[in-house]
């Protein structure tokens, strides 16, 4: 995952079908991050959640909105403005 990562790849975490596999998103991230040798830092993480905004099946409209969201969220992150919790 870090390989791609580090090469540019948009790659992303998705649950496919919660309601069949029993799982979420927070759920999904923290597997990656325990099966990524060296973990995942919290850059990383939210670069796979904006990829998955950003390539997410949907209009163009509703893929530009929810990124503007994601990234005002992830400056506020960074900037120290909302508790991080992993």
């Amino acid at each position: 995952l870090k390989q791609y990562l580090d090469a540019g790849v948009h790659v992303n975490i998705n649950t496919d079908n919660p309601g069949i596999s029993m799982t979420d998103m927070t759920h999904e991230l923290h597997r990656a991050a325990r099966l990524t040798p060296g973990g995942l830092s919290l850059w990383e993480i939210l670069l796979l959640l904006y990829h998955g905004f950003e390539h997410a099946f949907s209009s163009y409209e509703v893929r530009s909105k929810l990124i503007r969201n994601a990234e005002r969220e992830i400056n506020q992150i960074l900037q120290g403005g909302i508790p991080f919790q992993p």
